[in-house]
């Protein structure tokens, strides 16, 4: 297969060293993969760690995230290259299509965090999140309400940002009152770098493919 550079420039085919995430049938979770070669026939090849191995003839989905959204492609195993890590030979059964668009994509998450409203730390425990927002229950008695300015810290597990905090500047959008409650939550990100920005859409990405996957069961 050619390393052509620009093989994968359009968001219906991923491009060289493209994470992906692969998805068998049978498998009960997706599979994180690196795009290593790209041909213009529709061939790919695709690195791939972990215990599960396909055989000659499995359909896998080959998902992954563009500027534009969420494409998947249906590609057959053709079969796998014996080295230290194996690498997966593909061929594409049809074009990619777009799943979903990314910007309003929002995954369940359940994991601590910390809000910061105006000095004062608060433990909180996030419902979901996508890239533009979150939500989630605040500990104790804390106290937030719409159009408060605050912090929140994030808790990062995807797979390049695992054990990373990413420190967003949010605004409070929602507030959910219950009677004997405590108060829910939501916020839109403000002012995200570019590299928070990625990394929010690398952990949605991976954490919607695993839902989808666990559909599959």
């Amino acid at each position: 297969m050619a390393d052509d550079d620009n093989a994968g420039d359009s968001p219906f085919r991923p491009s060289i060293n493209q994470r992906v995430h692969l998805r068998l049938s049978q498998w009960a979770t997706s599979l994180p993969s690196r795009i290593e070669e790209v041909e213009d026939d529709g061939r790919i090849a695709v690195t791939a760690t972990g215990t599960s191995t396909p055989l000659t003839g499995d359909v896998i989905t080959v998902a992954w995230d563009a500027p534009t959204g969420v494409y998947e492609l249906e590609a057959v195993v053709e079969g796998i290259r014996r080295r230290e890590i194996p690498l997966w030979e593909l061929r594409s059964t049809g074009p990619a299509q777009q799943r979903q668009r990314r910007a309003h994509v929002r995954v369940p998450l359940f994991r601590k965090a910390e809000v910061v409203r105006y000095g004062e730390h608060h433990q909180a425990d996030l419902v979901d999140l996508s890239e533009g927002g979150l939500s989630g229950i605040l500990g104790g008695g804390a106290f937030v309400a719409v159009g408060d300015t605050v912090t929140v810290a994030v808790p990062l597990e995807e797979e390049e940002e695992e054990g990373r905090i990413v420190a967003l500047n949010a605004q409070v959008v929602r507030i959910i009152l219950e009677p004997d409650k405590p108060r829910r939550f939501a916020v839109r990100f403000i002012q995200v770098s570019i590299r928070d920005a990625d990394a929010l859409r690398r952990e949605v990405f991976a954490l919607d493919a695993e839902a989808r996957a666990r559909t599959l069961e």
